[in-house]
C-alpha cells in the first residue's frame, strides 16, 4: 500500500505537465480561433466537461457525499 502512495506521489510532476500541456492549448485555441477545427473543439469540450466533473465530485465529497447538501 505505501508503494501504491510513493507511486501516486512521484507521478504527480507528470500530471500537472500534462495539464499545463492542455491549458496552452485552450490558450492557443483561444488566440486562433479561425483556425480552429472540429476536433480541436471536441477536445477543448472533453477537457472542460472533465474539470466540471472533476469539480463536482470534489463538492460531493467535501459535502460528505451527499448529493443533497451538508449534514445539518
Amino acid at each position: 500500500m505505501f508503494v501504491d502512495v510513493l507511486l501516486i506521489f512521484f507521478s504527480i510532476p507528470g500530471r500537472v505537465d500534462h495539464f499545463r500541456k492542455e491549458v496552452d492549448f485552450l490558450k492557443n485555441l483561444a488566440k486562433n480561433r479561425q483556425d480552429v477545427t472540429v476536433e480541436d473543439m471536441g477536445v477543448a469540450f472533453l477537457f472542460t466537461a472533465e474539470c466540471y466533473a472533476w469539480f463536482c465530485v470534489g463538492e460531493i465529497i467535501g459535502r460528505g457525499f451527499t448529493l443533497t447538501g451538508y449534514y445539518p
